[in-house]
């Protein structure tokens, strides 16, 4: 056994894959990729580690030195390593994280009272994170979705209100941001980029997902300490519900293949969120779908079980992906 003199950064936490590890920042926001062999030295970095018999002791004490050099790993003397630890094994996650909406000129004045009804309630009741609105471009937010909005953000007081919309329409919906009572907390983003956007509506206002022509980006990793522990236990989509024009309840905006149901009469958000086909999809996370499972960068990706290459089966690997994990390439 022999003594490595460093220890892991701050906020640094290490991450196997099935032909590589990655160091992830939760600080700053970065992530390594490191070999295997590596990262095996780097699971006993806090005290000693076997050293694989491909390094000696000049190139371990080289690679060690540039990754201090980067801010993952740090000296530490005798005793002194002590790996982060986060405040809790089992964080805690709001059970309603993001409503969404879809609405369209056939929005009615009931359309938009019940979609307040529901953010009042999960605001009141499930710590509502946001609410958002799959907006068609024929829809004038001058009307019914002004008062919408103006009324949900005062209901839902540590909520934001994000504005998804066609690319036509993001100008009129800034403007109407400025007239809301904290547009601070409403963001306005275009829905139909069929490079970088997972949704939008087509031209004769149906909801569609985008395919990602490049695929997915590198630049596209997340790589927090709230998205770390929230990947590590469940789906990206965790705590969203979407609900389309014709009231049709779906896990998530991006999924169009996995209908939850249908609220009707005494049906509200208790019994949706009880839904065991709901919860269900929520728990298929990455360790639990082909390839991300085998993935060093998997508890950073923001790729949705929406990708999924076979719609009848949840942990199919994303149709969408074309990393190379042995190669760690793209």
């Amino acid at each position: 056994m022999e003594s490595t003199g460093y220890r892991l950064g701050n906020q640094v936490v290490l991450v196997h894959g099935a032909h590589a590890s990655a160091l992830y920042d939760l600080f700053d926001g970065r992530i390594q990729r490191v070999s295997s062999g590596l990262g095996k030295v780097l699971e006993g970095v806090d005290g000693h580690a076997d050293v694989p018999g491909k390094y000696d002791a000049s190139v371990l004490e080289s690679l060690l030195r540039r990754l201090a050099e980067r801010g993952f790993l740090e000296r530490c003397q005798g005793n002194g390593g002590q790996r982060y630890s986060f405040d809790s094994k089992v964080p805690r996650f709001p059970p309603l994280r993001t409503l969404s909406f879809e609405i369209g000129s056939g929005t009615t004045a009931e359309d938009f009272g019940r979609i307040l009804n529901f953010i009042a309630d999960a605001s009141r009741r499930f710590s509502l994170g946001s609410f958002a609105f799959l907006v068609g471009g024929s829809c004038d937010p001058a009307g019914g979705l002004e008062a919408v909005v103006a009324s949900g953000l005062r209901h839902a007081r540590f909520s934001i209100c994000e504005l998804w919309c066609a690319s036509e329409a993001v100008g009129r919906f800034k403007a109407l941001r400025s007239r809301l009572p904290h547009p601070g907390r409403v963001f306005v983003s275009e829905a139909c980029d069929p490079v970088h956007g997972t949704i939008g509506v087509d031209e004769g206002g149906v909801r569609s997902v985008w395919d990602w022509d490049a695929g997915l980006l590198p630049s596209a990793m997340v790589c927090r300490a709230d998205y770390y522990h929230l990947l590590g236990m469940y789906a990206e989509c965790y705590g969203c519900l979407h609900f389309d024009r014709d009231w049709n309840v779906f896990p998530d905006v991006s999924e169009m293949d996995f209908f939850i149901g249908r609220p009707g009469a005494g049906v509200g958000l208790d019994d949706l969120l009880r839904d065991e086909r709901l919860l269900g999809y929520w728990k298929v996370g990455k360790d639990r779908r082909d390839k991300c499972r085998d993935c060093e960068l998997r508890y950073a990706c923001p790729n949705p079980l929406s990708r999924r290459s076979r719609p009848d089966r949840l942990g199919s690997a994303p149709a969408n992906c074309s990393y190379d994990l042995e190669r760690g390439r793209w």
